[in-house]
């Protein structure tokens, strides 16, 4: 089942916003390499010494949550967490306990 913002807002291409040009375009998950991913989250934190990189997180995060891992489902979560108002380190418990105020199933 597709995913949608609870709040939604103009569409802007995520990865125009996130200056991210190692991404080829919205939706292309097949090759990311996180490595070159340049935007406001590089990596979320789940202890001071341990952190997720951005797509094994938002993939987690699907899963977890019981929604299709899924292109579509990525380009939501990566374009809600681009809008997380907090500074680094991203802590994973916050990050997440955003994501679950802002995102619900499509009906």
């Amino acid at each position: 089942m597709p995913l949608k913002s609870k709040k939604p807002s103009p569409r802007q291409d995520f990865y125009s916003l996130c200056g991210a040009a190692g991404m080829a375009e919205l939706g292309d998950w097949s090759d990311h390499d996180n490595k070159k991913y340049i935007g406001k989250l590089d990596r979320i934190y789940v202890s001071m010494t341990e952190h997720y990189e951005v797509g094994y997180f938002i993939d987690k995060y699907l899963k977890d949550h019981g929604y299709g891992v899924n292109n579509k489902n990525r380009d939501v979560i990566a374009a809600e967490m681009e809008k997380y108002p907090g500074k680094a380190p991203f802590k994973r418990d916050d990050l997440i306990a955003f994501l679950d105020k802002r995102i619900t199933k499509k009906s």
